[in-house]
C-alpha cells in the first residue's frame, strides 16, 4: 500500500514493508528496537544538562545496534565511556523520532507518544515517516 507523502504529491510512500524487507536499512530496524526498549522500560532516561539519552541506554544501543562503522569495539577505542553524541547514529535517530513526534520527553524521560506507539512492531510505517523526515 502505498500512501502520498506530505512534501509532493508525486511522491509515493510505501508503509507496508516488513522487517525482512527492510534488512538494508539501519534507521528503521534500530529505530524500532529502540521503540521496545522505550517501552520495556517505561521510557528512555535523559540527562539533566542536554536532554541526551542516559548512559546506559546509549551502551545498549552500541551492542544492539547493528550499524556499519559503529561497531562497539570500534566506538569503545576511542571513548571509555559513551555518551549519545558519541554515538551519531543514536543521535540522529533521537532527533528524527523527536521531530516526529513519535517521542517525546516527559519528567526526565523520552516516552513514546501515542502516534509511537500506534507504528510500534510496524517497520514500513516507520520507515515511511523516517524517509519523509530525511527528504524534507
Amino acid at each position: 500500500m502505498f500512501r502520498q507523502s506530505t512534501l509532493s504529491p508525486l511522491i509515493f510512500i510505501s508503509s507496508d514493508l516488513s522487517e525482512q524487507e527492510l534488512t538494508d536499512s539501519p534507521l528503521a530496524i534500530n529505530g524500532m528496537k529502540l521503540f521496545r526498549y522505550a517501552e520495556q522500560s517505561g521510557g528512555i532516561p535523559l540527562t539533566q544538562s542536554l536532554g541526551a539519552f542516559h548512559r546506559k541506554c546509549v551502551e545498549w544501543a552500541a551492542y544492539e545496534f547493528r550499524w556499519p562503522g559503529f561497531e562497539p569495539d570500534v566506538l569503545y577505542s576511542v571513548n571509555k565511556v559513551l555518551n549519545e553524541p558519541d554515538f551519531p547514529p543514536l543521535s540522529i535517530l533521537h532527533q528524527a523520532l523527536q521531530d516526529l513526534r513519535l517521542i517525546r520527553h516527559y519528567k526526565g524521560k523520552a516516552v513514546l507518544t501515542k502516534a509511537g506507539r500506534s507504528i510500534l512492531g510496524n517497520h514500513g510505517a516507520l520507515q515511511a515517516f523516517l524517509t519523509e523526515w530525511s527528504i524534507g
